[in-house]
């Protein structure tokens, strides 16, 4: 709908559901036997809900949809964690450098520049590395662009980046800058010229506590995410590999079946010939998505009064073939027979339909045959199917019908093929195909890829997490890296020192690491309770998940402790391997 700008999308709202119950009494009652309104008392529910366009890709997710506004929070802000990361690089390496360019701050002092001066200059270099970096980054990413990566095209469609974007990426360059620029450059334009002249300026002192703060920082977000990152792909790992309650390997369905019209029986049956067809059924209704719903009531409780027992279930729709093809068990009762008479219907429903009725602990003779109650159409129950999952594993396994269907009007045959014969079957399915219909495209899909596809947000998550944590990562230890070399540097003679009075290599890697891996450890003790309350938070989206264990903390701390521990300890072997006279021979 187009509405007026004045309109209230409320009011409009409220007469499209005035307008439908109108329309849809004489409807249900010439199909049912019952008002729309008797239904609706009764628990089926028939209802249209009006949503800005705007709104659909990612405000829908709760529908199927593809997009979720719920991920793009997400990347918002693990892109303002790296930009953090690598503002706080910036930060501490240049308050670590400043006690080596104090000299010349304090000269340039004495020679008449101002405070004011000397900050500028630094929030210029600041602002300038920062410019470049935009540039750069907006080449890469105009480049990426390019290459057409269909992983990238599932978030990004154009393929060019919009003047607009490119503005704001360098007005936000500039910003940064001046944010990242600002804390050396006060602490630069503070020194005072008598100190750093007289060499009184305590080395590597000023700054160690903001350094330590910011480093620590870094590695709380780069461990969050490893720890993420593992949740995320075990919670993958563990849907694939669940058992569903039916056989999803080699399971295949043709998906425009309704448009052979009066043919798709004929199409069915010339394919059970072929050997690799273990069993086919023609069906309504896709595995893991159900399309359809109602509500069903035993007609024993209707006729005790009972109008509190009204169950509200999906509905499958197929033949007598359909449990065989999925490979789910039957309980009780059996599959639908041949031949069913338009007016003596049947219903197959799974245990968790019958515990919702109170029926769980009947045996087979007391439930089979009695009939059920389907927005006002009867079926005879047939059987009892085991629980499987209908739905993603997101949701837990509810009450769930399959009923047969007199009219045929399926949209899908589902077809079980013997393993090893897939690229031979396809090729025979689709030859029958084009006896049958020629011209009309032949389209069909697997099963165990289209229930994968379900997941397909979070596989996308996952790999996101990935290259953010990995990116976190290099970007901290480098970081890292820098403050060892400055470290080493700054405690040169000191370890020439030790190393004439008898220290050995390993003592003096200890001693030069000792103090940033201890951060490394309080990041660690802050980033592993935050990833798990989000992590946790997250896992709430699914019924069934894998146990939230230890490992993933031990694996995210240990990775990176050893990434770290590597990373600091090339520098300080290479310092504790110098040649002490080197360092000791001039003061």
């Amino acid at each position: 709908m187009l509405l007026a700008e004045n309109a209230d999308p409320g009011v409009v709202q409220e007469r499209v559901r005035r307008t439908t119950d109108k329309i849809l009494d004489p409807v249900y009652l010439q199909r049912y036997g019952k008002t729309y309104q008797e239904q609706k008392k009764a628990g089926g529910l028939q209802e249209y809900r009006l949503q800005p366009l705007n709104d659909v890709h990612l405000y829908s997710s709760h529908m199927g949809g593809t997009g979720n506004i719920l991920y793009i929070y997400i990347f918002i802000a693990i892109g303002a964690m790296l930009i953090c990361i690598a503002s706080f690089n910036y930060i501490n390496l240049s308050t670590a450098r400043s006690v080596w360019e104090a000299k010349g701050a304090g000269i340039r002092k004495v020679l008449g520049a101002s405070g004011g001066e000397l900050y500028r200059q630094s929030i210029t270099e600041s602002t300038m590395l920062n410019v470049i970096a935009a540039v750069g980054g907006i080449v890469i990413a105009q480049l990426v662009l390019t290459w057409n990566t269909p992983f990238l095209q599932q978030f990004i469609p154009d393929k060019f980046l919009s003047p607009v974007l490119c503005i704001a990426a360098a007005a936000f360059s500039l910003l940064l800058g001046l944010i990242a620029g600002s804390v050396p450059a006060r602490l630069l334009a503070t020194f005072q010229p008598t100190e750093v002249l007289k060499g009184q300026l305590v080395q590597g002192k000023k700054g160690t506590g903001l350094r330590h703060i910011l480093v620590t920082g870094q590695f709380v977000v780069s461990i969050g995410l490893i720890m993420c990152t593992l949740v995320v792909g075990r919670q993958l790992n563990f849907m694939q590999n669940l058992s569903l309650g039916f056989d999803k390997e080699h399971l295949l369905t043709v998906n425009n079946i309704a448009t052979l019209g009066d043919h798709k029986l004929a199409f069915k049956q010339s394919l059970s010939s072929e050997n690799f067809v273990v069993s086919s059924s023609l069906c309504y209704g896709t595995v893991g998505h159900p399309e359809n719903s109602a509500s069903f009531t035993p007609v024993e409780l209707i006729e005790e009064k009972r109008e509190d027992v009204v169950i509200g279930i999906p509905i499958f729709i197929a033949d007598n073939d359909y449990l065989t093809t999925l490979g789910a068990s039957l309980l009780m009762g059996h599959n639908f027979p041949d031949g069913l008479h338009e007016d003596h219907q049947q219903i197959i429903l799974n245990k968790e339909a019958l515990r919702s009725v109170g029926w769980q602990d009947r045996a087979e003779k007391e439930v089979i045959g009695k009939m059920i109650d389907v927005n006002g159409r009867r079926y005879e129950l047939a059987g009892i199917v085991d629980d499987y999952h209908f739905r993603s594993l997101r949701d837990k396994i509810g009450p769930m019908a399959i009923v047969s269907h007199y009219w045929q009007s399926y949209e899908m045959l589902m077809i079980r093929m013997s393993p090893g014969s897939t690229p031979q079957a396809i090729k025979s399915i689709e030859d029958h195909w084009r006896q049958i219909a020629p011209g009309v495209p032949f389209q069909y899909s697997f099963v165990d890829q289209d229930l994968d596809m379900l997941y397909a947000s979070e596989q996308n998550l996952g790999l996101l997490f990935m290259i953010f944590a990995s990116t976190a990562v290099f970007v901290a230890c480098l970081g890292l890296l820098g403050l060892a070399m400055f470290a080493a540097e700054r405690s040169v003679k000191e370890i020439g020192i030790r190393k004439v009075l008898g220290a050995s290599v390993v003592s003096i890697v200890i001693r030069l690491s000792r103090s940033m891996m201890l951060l490394i450890l309080a990041a660690f003790v802050v980033a592993a309770p935050l990833a798990w309350y989000i992590m946790d938070r997250w896992l709430e989206n699914f019924a069934y998940r894998p146990p939230f264990g230890i490992s993933v903390f031990v694996i995210a701390g240990g990775l990176t402790f050893a990434i770290a521990s590597l990373t600091i300890s090339l520098q300080a072997f290479r310092a504790a391997l110098a040649n002490p006279v080197d360092s000791l021979k001039a003061e």
